[in-house]
């Protein structure tokens, strides 16, 4: 399934299909998207690979409150920062 291109409804809609099959039918769904607000709502643990390395691996709140200024600059969205 793709959001890209999808406006912020139909891709929480898309989000929210995963996360409820994946509850359904008890398996585990990986997910990669850029959508970083809509991702973080249904995920148990995220993690955030840069250049080679493993930046953050976590809980979706970890993930929120990292100190990590790569993972903080990309799941809040800001400009200013390392990436």
């Amino acid at each position: 399934m793709r959001t890209a291109g999808l406006d912020p409804v139909n891709s929480q809609k898309i989000f929210n299909l995963i996360r409820d099959e994946q509850r359904a039918q008890g398996t585990t769904a990986v997910v990669i998207s850029s959508d970083v607000s809509g991702l973080l709502t249904i995920a148990d643990r995220v993690a955030m690979p840069h250049r080679g390395e493993l930046l953050f691996s976590g809980t979706a709140l970890g993930a929120q409150q990292s100190r990590v200024p790569a993972v903080n600059q990309f799941v809040h969205g800001l400009t200013e920062g390392p990436l």
